[in-house]
């Protein structure tokens, strides 16, 4: 299978294709959701047209307690770990940096991404105990990964701030060349959005620093000579990227 997504204000697409079954799919899409994106619908389509339908894969339904021994902080690299998560009768699980996706058990260890063809693949120990997991995207190279002796992050808790205050920070700030996050109010919200991504509301967990619910990232503002902004720092996968307001 060969495929290919792009991106530009307002518009986002991904194309299919399978020479050996002659089939092509394409999506052009000007939502800009990102539960709405065009690569899991590309994806359910070419399935579907195959003969091999997404819709009809069926979880194995387990116990919390069988859950919970999957739950922890898992680190593939100096960078990149992957938190897997419990709410209620779901697991989740969010690579540093990224966004969260429920996984769902097709076998004993064995989890597929509810959204897309991923799968995480958990191993034990001689005594039964989960002690890694190896990630297998379907579109890239395999990454495995050891169960940390780590607490899970704690959830980011949102504030009240008064809403005048996002004013000061909205504006454009260039991160790099070709890349900014404009910020903006709308009403009592304040919302960023960055080149080719959709906008995402961002929500206060102190006067200066913001987060984001749908993608592990946070936006920090800062102040110069006179209290006024002059900043921003993303804080994004346990690296920083610094832009200036423009």
């Amino acid at each position: 299978m060969l495929e290919h997504g792009g991106g530009i204000f307002g518009y986002v697409c991904h194309v299919i294709r399978v020479p050996e079954e002659r089939l092509f799919v394409a999506i052009l899409s000007n939502n800009g959701s990102p539960s709405k994106g065009p690569e899991p619908l590309a994806l359910h389509i070419a399935a579907k047209a195959l003969g091999k339908p997404l819709e009809e894969r069926k979880g194995l339904a387990l116990d919390e307690k069988t859950l919970d021994e999957y739950v922890g902080v898992y680190r593939f690299d100096d960078d990149a770990t992957r938190t897997v998560t419990r709410e209620g009768s779901k697991l989740f699980a969010q690579r540093s940096g990224g966004e969260k996706f429920e996984i769902l058990a097709m076998a004993r260890d064995d989890f597929a991404y509810v959204e897309g063809r991923a799968r995480l693949r958990f191993r034990r120990d001689a005594q039964g105990k989960v002690t890694g997991a190896d990630f297998s995207g379907g579109d890239g190279p395999d990454a495995s990964g050891t169960k940390a002796d780590a607490p899970l992050p704690s959830p980011h808790q949102a504030i009240q701030l008064d809403p005048a205050v996002y004013d000061d920070y909205a504006g454009e700030y260039e991160m790099r060349p070709g890349f900014t996050i404009v910020v903006s109010r709308e009403g009592n919200q304040i919302f960023a959005q960055a080149t080719r991504q959709p906008k995402a509301e961002i929500f206060p967990e102190s006067p200066a620093r913001f987060f984001l619910k749908e993608v592990d990232a946070q936006l920090e503002f800062v102040r110069g000579e006179g209290g006024k902004v002059t900043e921003m720092v993303l804080h994004q996968g346990g690296r920083e990227m610094r832009g200036k307001k423009q």
